[in-house]
Protein backbone atom coordinates (compact mmCIF):
# COMPACT_ATOMS: atom_id res chain seq x y z
CA UNK A 1 0.00 0.00 0.00
CA UNK A 2 2.79 2.17 0.94
CA UNK A 3 4.23 1.38 -2.27
CA UNK A 4 1.81 2.46 -4.35
CA UNK A 5 1.23 5.78 -2.11
CA UNK A 6 4.66 6.41 -3.79
CA UNK A 7 3.49 5.57 -6.92
CA UNK A 8 1.28 8.30 -6.91
CA UNK A 9 3.67 11.00 -5.49
CA UNK A 10 6.06 10.32 -7.78
CA UNK A 11 3.68 10.67 -10.62
CA UNK A 12 2.61 13.78 -9.43
CA UNK A 13 5.61 14.96 -9.25
CA UNK A 14 6.37 14.54 -12.60
CA UNK A 15 3.35 16.01 -13.86
CA UNK A 16 4.06 19.19 -11.53
CA UNK A 17 7.25 19.45 -13.60
CA UNK A 18 5.65 18.03 -16.33
CA UNK A 19 8.44 18.90 -19.57
CA UNK A 20 11.55 19.13 -17.34
CA UNK A 21 14.17 16.10 -17.59
CA UNK A 22 14.51 15.37 -13.63
CA UNK A 23 17.44 13.46 -11.98
CA UNK A 24 16.58 9.73 -11.27
CA UNK A 25 19.51 9.74 -8.20
CA UNK A 26 17.23 13.17 -7.01
CA UNK A 27 13.95 11.43 -7.48
CA UNK A 28 14.68 8.08 -5.71
CA UNK A 29 16.00 10.32 -2.87
CA UNK A 30 13.24 12.28 -2.56
CA UNK A 31 11.00 9.63 -2.08
CA UNK A 32 13.17 6.48 -1.14
CA UNK A 33 15.49 8.35 0.37
CA UNK A 34 16.09 6.41 3.82
CA UNK A 35 16.80 3.00 1.75
CA UNK A 36 19.88 3.98 0.82
CA UNK A 37 21.02 4.84 -2.60
CA UNK A 38 20.92 1.40 -4.47
CA UNK A 39 18.06 0.31 -3.06
CA UNK A 40 16.51 3.68 -3.62
CA UNK A 41 17.25 3.89 -7.36
CA UNK A 42 15.83 0.21 -7.47
CA UNK A 43 12.17 1.29 -6.05
CA UNK A 44 12.50 3.86 -8.30
CA UNK A 45 12.87 1.89 -11.02
CA UNK A 46 10.27 -0.50 -10.32
CA UNK A 47 7.80 2.78 -9.72
CA UNK A 48 8.26 3.70 -13.13
CA UNK A 49 7.46 0.29 -14.68
CA UNK A 50 4.62 -0.55 -12.80
CA UNK A 51 2.81 3.33 -13.54
CA UNK A 52 3.72 2.51 -17.19
CA UNK A 53 2.29 -0.47 -17.68
CA UNK A 54 -0.45 0.36 -15.53
CA UNK A 55 -1.34 3.16 -17.85
CA UNK A 56 -0.72 2.67 -21.79
CA UNK A 57 -1.04 6.76 -22.73
CA UNK A 58 1.63 7.14 -19.15
CA UNK A 59 3.97 4.57 -20.75
CA UNK A 60 4.00 6.98 -24.01
CA UNK A 61 4.37 9.84 -21.81
CA UNK A 62 7.16 9.15 -20.08
CA UNK A 63 10.49 9.87 -21.38
CA UNK A 64 12.75 7.69 -19.71
CA UNK A 65 16.37 7.38 -19.97
CA UNK A 66 19.51 5.86 -17.37
CA UNK A 67 20.32 9.27 -15.84
CA UNK A 68 16.97 11.07 -16.00
CA UNK A 69 12.78 10.78 -16.18
CA UNK A 70 10.25 13.32 -17.86
CA UNK A 71 6.63 13.72 -18.11
CA UNK A 72 6.42 15.11 -21.99
CA UNK A 73 4.45 17.78 -21.36
CA UNK A 74 2.56 17.57 -24.66
CA UNK A 75 1.17 14.39 -23.69
CA UNK A 76 0.18 15.07 -19.72
CA UNK A 77 -1.39 18.43 -18.50
CA UNK A 78 -1.81 18.90 -14.87
CA UNK A 79 -4.11 21.07 -12.65
CA UNK A 80 -1.01 23.30 -10.85
CA UNK A 81 0.41 23.59 -14.26
CA UNK A 82 -2.95 24.89 -15.80
CA UNK A 83 -3.53 26.92 -12.86
CA UNK A 84 0.09 28.50 -13.10
CA UNK A 85 -0.82 29.15 -16.86
CA UNK A 86 -3.68 31.29 -16.11
CA UNK A 87 -2.85 33.50 -13.41
CA UNK A 88 0.10 34.32 -15.50
CA UNK A 89 -2.96 35.63 -18.38
CA UNK A 90 -4.58 38.91 -18.16
CA UNK A 91 -7.80 37.55 -19.56
CA UNK A 92 -10.57 37.77 -16.82
CA UNK A 93 -11.73 34.69 -17.50
CA UNK A 94 -8.65 33.09 -16.94
CA UNK A 95 -7.46 34.59 -13.76
CA UNK A 96 -11.44 32.99 -12.69
CA UNK A 97 -10.04 29.74 -13.71
CA UNK A 98 -6.17 30.22 -11.84
CA UNK A 99 -8.48 30.94 -8.39
CA UNK A 100 -11.15 27.85 -8.78
CA UNK A 101 -8.11 25.37 -10.07
CA UNK A 102 -6.51 25.98 -6.46
CA UNK A 103 -7.06 23.78 -3.84
CA UNK A 104 -6.23 24.27 -0.38
CA UNK A 105 -5.26 20.13 0.36
CA UNK A 106 -3.28 19.55 -2.65
CA UNK A 107 -0.84 17.11 -2.08
CA UNK A 108 -2.44 16.14 1.42
CA UNK A 109 -2.91 12.81 0.60
CA UNK A 110 0.95 12.12 0.83
CA UNK A 111 1.43 11.34 4.34
CA UNK A 112 4.90 9.32 4.91
CA UNK A 113 7.81 9.77 6.49
CA UNK A 114 10.26 11.16 3.00
CA UNK A 115 11.58 14.69 4.60
CA UNK A 116 12.76 15.57 0.72
CA UNK A 117 8.79 14.63 -1.07
CA UNK A 118 7.32 16.84 2.04
CA UNK A 119 9.62 19.60 2.20
CA UNK A 120 8.92 20.23 -1.48
CA UNK A 121 4.96 19.88 -0.94
CA UNK A 122 4.95 21.98 1.57
CA UNK A 123 6.79 24.56 -1.14
CA UNK A 124 4.60 23.44 -4.12
CA UNK A 125 1.57 23.95 -1.73
CA UNK A 126 2.66 27.72 -0.70
CA UNK A 127 3.31 28.59 -4.06
CA UNK A 128 0.08 27.68 -5.02
CA UNK A 129 -1.74 29.23 -2.59
CA UNK A 130 -0.05 32.39 -3.34
CA UNK A 131 -0.36 32.10 -7.01
CA UNK A 132 -3.86 31.71 -6.31
CA UNK A 133 -4.41 34.86 -3.95
CA UNK A 134 -2.76 37.21 -6.58
CA UNK A 135 -5.22 36.13 -9.15
CA UNK A 136 -7.85 36.52 -7.24
CA UNK A 137 -7.01 40.23 -6.11
CA UNK A 138 -6.14 41.05 -9.55
CA UNK A 139 -9.40 39.92 -10.75
CA UNK A 140 -11.23 41.42 -8.01
CA UNK A 141 -9.23 45.08 -9.34
CA UNK A 142 -10.37 44.60 -12.65
CA UNK A 143 -12.75 47.23 -13.85
CA UNK A 144 -16.45 46.21 -13.15
CA UNK A 145 -17.45 45.79 -16.53
CA UNK A 146 -14.94 43.24 -16.88
CA UNK A 147 -15.75 41.30 -13.87
CA UNK A 148 -18.92 38.97 -13.12
CA UNK A 149 -20.82 39.93 -10.11
CA UNK A 150 -21.23 36.06 -9.40
CA UNK A 151 -17.65 35.64 -9.54
CA UNK A 152 -16.31 37.98 -7.74
CA UNK A 153 -18.23 37.35 -4.86
CA UNK A 154 -17.20 33.27 -5.24
CA UNK A 155 -13.41 34.58 -5.74
CA UNK A 156 -13.53 36.85 -3.02
CA UNK A 157 -14.98 34.36 -0.37
CA UNK A 158 -12.51 31.98 -1.58
CA UNK A 159 -9.48 34.39 -0.55
CA UNK A 160 -11.07 34.51 2.72
CA UNK A 161 -10.93 31.21 3.54
CA UNK A 162 -7.52 30.97 2.40
CA UNK A 163 -6.55 34.17 5.07
CA UNK A 164 -9.58 35.63 6.84
CA UNK A 165 -7.72 38.72 6.99
CA UNK A 166 -8.09 39.64 3.59
CA UNK A 167 -8.74 43.45 3.55
CA UNK A 168 -9.30 43.68 0.15
CA UNK A 169 -11.70 41.08 -0.45
CA UNK A 170 -13.43 42.09 2.37
CA UNK A 171 -13.76 45.44 0.63
CA UNK A 172 -14.88 43.12 -2.82
CA UNK A 173 -17.55 41.71 -0.84
CA UNK A 174 -18.79 45.12 0.49
CA UNK A 175 -18.76 46.42 -2.96
CA UNK A 176 -20.40 43.78 -4.41
CA UNK A 177 -23.18 44.00 -1.85
CA UNK A 178 -23.29 47.46 -2.46
CA UNK A 179 -23.90 46.96 -6.31
CA UNK A 180 -26.89 44.38 -5.22
CA UNK A 181 -28.60 47.14 -3.36
CA UNK A 182 -28.12 44.50 -0.48
CA UNK A 183 -26.95 47.96 2.52
CA UNK A 184 -27.77 45.36 5.25
CA UNK A 185 -25.32 43.05 4.09
CA UNK A 186 -23.31 45.14 2.83
CA UNK A 187 -22.74 46.39 7.08
CA UNK A 188 -22.96 42.41 8.07
CA UNK A 189 -19.57 42.32 5.86
CA UNK A 190 -17.78 45.42 7.49
CA UNK A 191 -18.46 44.31 10.80
CA UNK A 192 -17.12 41.21 9.91
CA UNK A 193 -14.03 42.69 8.50
CA UNK A 194 -13.44 44.62 11.41
CA UNK A 195 -13.76 41.93 14.01
CA UNK A 196 -11.39 39.78 12.28
CA UNK A 197 -9.15 41.94 12.07
CA UNK A 198 -8.89 43.12 15.69
CA UNK A 199 -9.08 39.80 16.91
CA UNK A 200 -6.49 38.00 14.72
CA UNK A 201 -3.98 41.07 14.07
CA UNK A 202 -5.23 43.51 16.45
CA UNK A 203 -5.40 46.26 13.84
CA UNK A 204 -8.53 48.19 12.49
CA UNK A 205 -9.78 48.52 9.31
CA UNK A 206 -7.30 50.63 6.41
CA UNK A 207 -8.50 53.96 6.31
CA UNK A 208 -9.90 52.92 2.82
CA UNK A 209 -11.94 50.34 4.35
CA UNK A 210 -13.03 52.95 7.14
CA UNK A 211 -14.46 55.26 4.40
CA UNK A 212 -16.31 52.47 2.55
CA UNK A 213 -17.78 51.85 6.07
CA UNK A 214 -19.00 55.10 6.63
CA UNK A 215 -20.43 55.59 2.51
CA UNK A 216 -22.20 52.63 3.58
CA UNK A 217 -23.98 53.80 6.81
CA UNK A 218 -24.55 57.30 4.80
CA UNK A 219 -26.59 55.42 2.22
CA UNK A 220 -28.43 53.26 4.74
CA UNK A 221 -29.28 56.36 6.65
CA UNK A 222 -30.88 57.73 2.98
CA UNK A 223 -32.84 54.94 2.79
CA UNK A 224 -35.32 54.57 5.10
CA UNK A 225 -37.83 51.65 5.57
CA UNK A 226 -37.32 47.77 7.37
CA UNK A 227 -33.59 48.30 7.63
CA UNK A 228 -33.90 50.46 9.78
CA UNK A 229 -34.40 48.60 13.13
CA UNK A 230 -33.53 50.49 16.17
CA UNK A 231 -31.08 48.91 18.14
CA UNK A 232 -33.02 47.67 20.95
CA UNK A 233 -35.10 45.84 18.09
CA UNK A 234 -32.08 44.29 16.12
CA UNK A 235 -30.61 42.54 19.68
CA UNK A 236 -34.16 40.99 19.34
CA UNK A 237 -33.58 39.44 16.56
CA UNK A 238 -32.86 35.70 16.41
CA UNK A 239 -29.52 34.95 15.13
CA UNK A 240 -28.78 32.02 12.79
CA UNK A 241 -25.16 31.02 12.43
CA UNK A 242 -24.27 27.96 9.59
CA UNK A 243 -21.50 25.99 10.89
CA UNK A 244 -19.30 24.10 8.36
CA UNK A 245 -20.91 20.66 6.60
CA UNK A 246 -18.73 17.75 7.02
CA UNK A 247 -17.26 15.69 3.91
CA UNK A 248 -18.17 12.26 4.73
CA UNK A 249 -17.24 10.65 1.75
CA UNK A 250 -13.84 9.96 2.71
CA UNK A 251 -12.88 12.22 -1.10
CA UNK A 252 -10.46 15.12 -0.04
CA UNK A 253 -11.41 16.75 -3.23
CA UNK A 254 -14.64 17.11 -2.16
CA UNK A 255 -14.22 19.48 0.63
CA UNK A 256 -14.42 22.82 -1.34
CA UNK A 257 -17.96 22.02 -2.36
CA UNK A 258 -19.17 21.98 1.52
CA UNK A 259 -17.61 24.90 1.99
CA UNK A 260 -19.35 26.41 -0.83
CA UNK A 261 -23.00 24.98 0.40
CA UNK A 262 -22.25 26.72 3.68
CA UNK A 263 -21.44 29.90 1.83
CA UNK A 264 -24.35 29.85 -0.31
CA UNK A 265 -26.85 28.74 2.60
CA UNK A 266 -25.37 32.21 4.59
CA UNK A 267 -26.12 34.54 2.00
CA UNK A 268 -28.98 32.83 0.80
CA UNK A 269 -30.28 33.20 4.60
CA UNK A 270 -28.55 36.66 4.99
CA UNK A 271 -31.44 37.81 2.53
CA UNK A 272 -34.17 37.38 5.42
CA UNK A 273 -34.11 40.75 7.61
CA UNK A 274 -36.11 38.53 10.14
CA UNK A 275 -32.96 37.11 11.56
CA UNK A 276 -29.81 37.73 11.73
CA UNK A 277 -26.67 35.49 10.09
CA UNK A 278 -23.54 35.45 11.78
CA UNK A 279 -20.48 36.12 9.40
CA UNK A 280 -19.73 32.91 7.76
CA UNK A 281 -15.89 33.47 9.16
CA UNK A 282 -17.34 34.49 12.77
CA UNK A 283 -19.42 30.70 12.45
CA UNK A 284 -16.18 29.06 11.27
CA UNK A 285 -14.54 30.10 14.17
CA UNK A 286 -17.25 29.23 16.78
CA UNK A 287 -17.02 25.58 15.28
CA UNK A 288 -13.62 25.32 16.42
CA UNK A 289 -14.78 26.30 19.76
CA UNK A 290 -18.08 24.50 20.43
CA UNK A 291 -18.42 26.29 23.76
CA UNK A 292 -17.97 30.39 22.20
CA UNK A 293 -20.72 29.63 19.59
CA UNK A 294 -23.72 30.80 21.88
CA UNK A 295 -21.29 33.99 22.52
CA UNK A 296 -21.22 34.39 19.03
CA UNK A 297 -25.04 33.95 18.64
CA UNK A 298 -25.88 36.90 21.01
CA UNK A 299 -23.53 39.22 19.30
Amino acid sequence: EVEMVKQRALLAYLAANAGRSIDRAYLAGILWGQRGETRARHSLSQALSALAGRHSALSEALDRTRMSVALKSELMRSDILDMLADAGSTEPSALSRAVGLFQTNVLSEFAFNEAGFDEWATMLREACEQTAVQAGMRYLALDASDRDTQTSRAIARKLLRIDPCNEFAHQALIREHLVAGDVSAALKQAAACRTTLCEELGVEPAPETARLIASIRATRAKVPGPSDLDEDAERERPSIAVLPLQNLTGDGELSHLCQGLSDDVTTELARYRAFFVISRESAFQASAQPDQLGVVCRR
